[in-house]
């Protein structure tokens, strides 16, 4: 439906033609308001723009947990022995 077929005073959520109307106002509102947010961003960021930028946050080296027995194990490495001894 395309075209409002009520010929007396609605509520947009009674007529679906009403209704999809009002959707597409909203949307293209909320794209209009968007638009001059960004622009407005860009003018701010024309007018600061003097190259400084924040140091990178530095990363810091944090150890990998260790047990005590992975800590004194004299053998090291992995073991290669079969864990079953068949026949």
């Amino acid at each position: 439906m395309s075209e409002c077929l009520l010929d007396y005073p609605h509520a947009p959520v009674w007529c679906p033609a009403c209704w999809a109307e009002q959707q597409q106002d909203q949307v293209i509102t909320e794209m209009r308001r968007a638009n001059d947010l960004k622009e407005q961003e860009l003018l701010l960021r024309d007018q600061h723009d003097d190259g400084w930028r924040p140091a990178p946050k530095p990363v810091r080296y944090i150890p990998p947990m260790t047990t005590p027995a992975q800590q004194h194990n004299e053998k090291g490495g992995i073991g290669i022995e079969p864990r079953h001894k068949s026949l």
